[in-house]
């Protein structure tokens, strides 16, 4: 399966070029972004499984810029943490004997708030130095409240048994109710497929 792993290489490294922008600028263009609708790779190659997630955050918790209020960053922080557990987001056959040995969960909507002082302070003495900046920082400051934030994740599983993998149950659907679409690329023993998940079709088979 190694030509098969090499197929996903480039739609991997797309989606993670989307996350690499939305941490950097905290936007993208409508096109790559649309409420309801998830992305999922997934790879199962030899022992290993590889999955990652890129889903706007609309989907998970209803909003998209950073939290105003303890009950908004009280939802981004539960979400982030029924995104670390595989086990939650995905089912899979017991018998394969699949373990957890690496994730990672990111989002722009919990930047580090120390940052934020400093660049707010920065801004303030720019502000101070150069008014004329104040009409277009203004402005700036309005199209950043509308930036499309995102939840990416990666996960690598590794199974005892893997001719027992049948199946990859994704259960994001029940857990976070905003979803409507998820649209996956998988590379397996069978080849590469293209599914679209919903609601009521939620199993990858192998």
């Amino acid at each position: 399966m190694r030509t098969g792993f090499s197929v996903l290489v480039g739609t991997f490294g797309w989606l993670a070029s989307l996350a690499v922008s939305a941490d950097h600028h905290g936007s993208h263009t409508q096109k790559a972004h649309v409420h309801g609708l998830g992305h999922l790779n997934v790879v199962f190659e030899d022992n290993q499984l590889r999955l990652e997630l890129l889903n706007p955050a609309m989907n998970i918790v209803g909003f998209e810029h950073k939290p105003t209020n303890a009950e908004q960053e009280k939802l981004v922080k539960n979400a982030l943490v029924v995104l670390q557990d595989a086990n939650q987001v995905f089912d899979w056959p017991a018998e394969a004997g699949c373990e957890t040995v690496e994730v990672n969960v990111e989002t722009v909507m919990m930047q580090d708030e120390h940052h934020e002082d400093e660049a707010a302070e920065a801004k303030e003495t720019h502000a101070d130095s150069h008014k004329e900046h104040d009409d277009h920082d203004e402005g700036h400051g309005e199209h950043d409240e509308e930036v499309h934030s995102e939840f990416h994740a990666t996960y690598v599983l590794q199974c005892k048994e893997p001719a027992s993998m049948r199946f990859l149950d994704v259960r994001l659907f029940q857990l976070f109710p905003g979803k409507e679409e998820i649209k996956a690329q998988v590379v397996g023993p069978q080849g590469q497929t293209a599914l679209e998940l919903t609601p009521g079709a939620t199993r990858i088979a192998f």
